[in-house]
C-alpha cells in the first residue's frame, strides 16, 4: 500500500506542521481536548501564512499603470483583509488610538510608494502635511 507524503516526511498538508506530533497529542488527550489540538495546530499556521501573503502583496503592489482608483481599492481591500486577519487584544482605550494611528500612518506611506511616477509630486504634497493625513483623505 503506497505512504502518503505526510506520513513520510512528518508534515501535514501545511508545510512546517509536524503530524506526528499532532497523532501523539491525539491519541494521548481526552475527547474534548482533541479538537483543541487540531485547531491550533493548522489554523495558527494557516492564520500566519496568509497574513504573510497579504502583508507581501501590500508591499509589493504597485499602481503599474491601472487607475488611481483601481489601485487605492486594491491596497484598501489588502488592508481590510489584514484587519480581519490580524485582530488586537488590547484593552487600554489610549493604546488602542495609539496603535490606529501608527497603522494609519504606516498605511499612507505603504500607498504613496506605489503610485506611477506622473504622481511623485502630489505623493510628496501629502507626506508635507502635518499631521499626515487618513488614507482615505490622503
Amino acid at each position: 500500500m503506497p505512504t502518503l507524503p505526510s506520513e513520510t516526511n512528518h508534515f501535514g498538508p501545511l508545510s512546517g506542521t509536524p503530524t506526528v506530533t499532532i497523532q501523539q497529542d491525539v491519541a494521548s488527550s481526552p475527547i474534548n481536548d482533541v479538537w483543541d489540538i487540531v485547531k491550533k495546530a493548522y489554523h495558527d499556521a494557516s492564520a500566519c501564512f496568509q497574513v504573510y501573503e497579504l502583508m507581501k502583496k501590500s508591499f509589493q503592489l504597485r499602481q503599474s499603470g491601472w487607475p488611481l482608483s483601481t489601485y487605492f481599492t486594491e491596497m484598501n481591500c489588502l488592508f481590510m483583509e489584514l484587519d480581519y486577519r490580524r485582530l488586537i487584544d488590547l484593552k487600554n482605550p489610549y493604546d488602542i488610538a495609539k496603535l490606529k494611528k501608527r497603522t494609519s500612518e504606516e498605511r499612507v506611506y505603504m500607498f504613496l510608494a506605489g503610485p506611477d511616477h506622473n504622481l511623485d509630486r502630489v505623493c510628496s504634497c501629502v507626506l508635507a502635511i502635518v499631521p499626515l493625513p487618513d488614507l482615505t483623505e490622503a
